[in-house]
């Protein structure tokens, strides 16, 4: 008998139920999908399902690789064939752990609508993104919102006795908040 190792899926549509099993949060579950020509932001339903906005499914079989994440958890699930290798970061495993913010480039052009947000820039265009609570569009004003992907960073000692980054777990969508530029000072940034 051939033992599959618990870190592979034979099939890459056996994803959901390896993301059900992780514990789902109604709401603020998400994952990056990512092909070759495409990254999307996404949400996962109570089944463990990849949705966009509107609430209709995603096929699984366009992406090479899907990150599923929430604030307890990351499942990274990398196609190899007709299956895929996983990769499970839990809070329990964050030792020697920082907290990070990535910013995502665009700005927020749309009121959250059923929980989604549409975020522009010249550089990317238009995406549907998830939308955290409070977020704001611009409203003609007013540039609208930036959003930020937050994460926990594993550092480890490198060889040379400097700091590296050895693992990363993201864990939700947040607003960005800019800092006012004495704090900025105070911390001896411009």
């Amino acid at each position: 008998m051939n033992d599959i190792p618990n870190n592979y899926l034979t099939n890459f549509s056996e994803l959901p139920t390896r993301i059900v099993e992780q514990g789902i949060i109604a709401g603020q579950t998400f994952a990056m999908a990512t092909s070759p020509s495409k990254c999307r932001m996404l949400r996962v339903d109570d089944e463990g399902q990849l949705t966009k906005r509107g609430g209709a499914r995603v096929a699984l079989e366009e992406f090479y690789e899907v990150v599923v994440f929430c604030k307890d958890w990351q499942l990274t699930a990398t196609r190899s064939g007709k299956g895929a290798e996983i990769d499970f970061l839990r809070h329990e495993d964050e030792q020697d752990t920082i907290c990070q913010q990535y910013l995502v480039w665009g700005k927020v052009i749309s009121d959250p609508k059923d929980g989604w947000c549409k975020i522009a820039d010249p550089r990317i265009g238009t995406i549907c993104f998830p939308a955290p609570a409070g977020v704001k569009a611009s409203n003609g004003k007013k540039d609208g919102d930036r959003l930020i992907l937050t994460a926990r960073e594993h550092i480890t000692q490198g060889p040379h006795n400097n700091s590296i980054i050895t693992r990363q777990r993201l864990t939700g969508i947040g607003v960005y908040v800019d800092r006012p530029k004495e704090q900025n000072a105070q911390r001896g940034e411009d």
